[in-house]
């Protein structure tokens, strides 16, 4: 055992006259972990990702960062019903992450839970009035529901906030059929 090995300062006897190592001065840095599972999910190693979001709730199991990475990088590997669960302990613990409510709306959406859906991304709007990506995303969930009059004022809504990305060029397009 090498005494300049950090995995096994919290192994080391204690000198004499010393304290020892408490267990939370052993518990990883969240902070440092959701920061690698970003850099991961960034360049594109989701199962790295993954697992860095994995120890921070692990050791905070109520890091709201840690369930939002986490359901972000579940999505996009497929995972809905995990994603949502994720997003569901996000806004638990957070009722006011507009962000987390979008998210929780557009895989619902996706899952065909219309309903829930619907109340998620009206929830996320009621918390930032000038989020855009909700309004396209339930503009969106109209449209899949068809329930054009609804897509049509979310759309118009939509454009209002964002009218020069990618995005607005498609809302467009649903907008004139």
């Amino acid at each position: 055992m090498s005494a300049n090995n950090p995995q096994d300062l919290g192994n080391a006897p204690a000198a004499p006259g010393s304290r020892p190592i408490s267990p939370v001065a052993r518990r990883p840095d969240t902070h440092a972990l959701l920061d690698a599972g970003c850099e991961h999910e960034e360049a594109g190693r989701l199962q790295e990702a993954i697992r860095c979001y994995r120890r921070v709730l692990r050791h905070d199991g109520r890091s709201a960062a840690g369930f939002f990475n986490l359901g972000n990088t579940l999505y996009q590997t497929g995972r809905r019903s995990e994603a949502i669960d994720c997003f569901r302990q996000v806004v638990q613990i957070n009722v006011a992450w507009p962000e987390a409510w979008n998210n929780l709306g557009v895989v619902l959406c996706e899952l065909q839970q219309c309903h829930e859906a619907e109340f998620a991304l009206q929830k996320s709007l009621a918390l930032a009035p000038w989020f855009a990506d909700a309004f396209y995303n339930l503009a969106d969930c109209y449209d899949e529901r068809g329930q054009t009059d609804q897509a049509t004022k979310y759309w118009q809504e939509y454009l209002q906030r964002d009218a020069t990305s990618s995005w607005a060029q498609y809302a467009r397009a649903r907008l004139s059929g």
